[in-house]
Formats: C-alpha cells, structure tokens, sequence
C-alpha cells in the first residue's frame, strides 16, 4: 500500500494504516491535522512484504497537534538521517505541533536518538512510549513542551545524553514497568513537577 504525494488539511487524522504489509507513506503534507486527541499519521502493526514493512519519508508536517503514532511492530528503526524505516528529518516541521510529537506502543527493540522535538510554540509532549520493552531514548533535544519524555510500563529502558530546556511539568516522567535507567540528561527549568518523575 503507498499513499504519496497528498495534502491532508484541517483533519482529525490523515493517514490511518492497520495491519498489511509494505506499506509506504511518501512526500505527503500534513497541514493542521491531529485534532481532537487523534494523530496526523496512525501506523499499527505493519509488517514485511517483499522486503519491505514500513517507509515513512519526505512528509511535512505544518501545525496542528498530535504527530505520528506507530503502533505494534518490532525492531523499528526511526532516525533523522540515513534510509530507517521512519525517516523524521530536522526540516519536516514537527517543532510546529502543539501536542504529542511520536507515540510509541508495543514499539519493542527500537531506538529514538538525536532528535529536536521542541516546540516552536509552547506546549505538547514531545516523546510518549507505553509499553516499547527495551527501549534506548539517547541525545535528542526537547525544548518548549509541557512534557519531554513520558516512558510508561517499559521492562528495561534507558534514558539518557538528553537535553530538556523548559518542559512545563517535567522533563522525564517514568511510571510502571522496571529496570529503567536514567543517566547523564541535562534539565534547565523543568518545571512543577521536578525534572524526573517516577
């Protein structure tokens, strides 16, 4: 299945993919989309065909609230530079969106590294995993949010080299699961809940 080269504007969500395999989602524009507690782009449960199981590159977003929420699927790759399997690049505009920037559940054995998930204007949470086992959360930036990074019933994760400026409540809110290991984060004014909740 590929869904490329489309404008998605003003919707609750954009692209909502379940299940199937070979699925690509190319050079789309997602504009003021992921309203009403849904996100621009939900992807649940893809899975190989011909080589293939999930390309997620050259869409933009530009405004609206929650970004991309990836769903069910082992091993994902996820990066800002290179040919992953989710390609989110520094110049996609999600700085723009005022809710949850990427959701992760049931994402196990994955990575998310070296991102700027800060806000262009306050507000929103810029990480958001619910039970991704061993799961690595390394050197990415998160400035402006109400919330950095919430990891919630992971068994083993590790938290660590990130920079939070500025998150509301707080930088790092750990709750549920076990063996999380929070190391070497840097925290500027994180807020009324303290900089590292669990």
């Amino acid at each position: 299945m590929t869904v490329q080269d489309c404008f998605f504007e003003n919707t609750s969500t954009g692209v909502h993919i379940s299940s199937g395999g070979g699925i690509q989602v190319l050079d789309n524009a997602f504009i003021n989309n992921g309203l009403f507690s849904n996100y621009a782009v939900v992807v649940d449960g893809a899975a190989d065909y011909n080589g293939v199981r999930l390309l997620f590159t050259g869409n933009t977003f530009a405004g609206g609230s929650n970004g991309i929420s990836l769903a069910n699927m082992d091993a994902l790759t996820i990066a800002n530079i290179g040919s992953p399997e989710v390609h989110l690049p520094v110049t996609d505009g999600k700085t723009t969106l005022t809710g949850t920037v990427i959701a992760l559940s049931n994402i196990d054995n994955t990575t998310i590294a070296n991102f700027d998930l800060s806000a262009a204007t306050f507000g929103g949470t810029a990480l958001s995993t619910i039970n991704c086992d061993n799961i690595t959360i390394q050197n990415n930036i998160t400035t402006d949010r109400a919330a950095g990074i919430f990891v919630n019933n992971s068994i083993v994760s590790t938290i660590s080299g990130n920079t939070l400026t500025n998150n509301f409540n707080n930088g790092i809110n750990v709750s549920n699961g076990q063996n999380c290991t929070i190391t070497n984060n840097t925290f500027t004014n994180c807020g009324n809940n303290g900089n590292t909740q669990v």
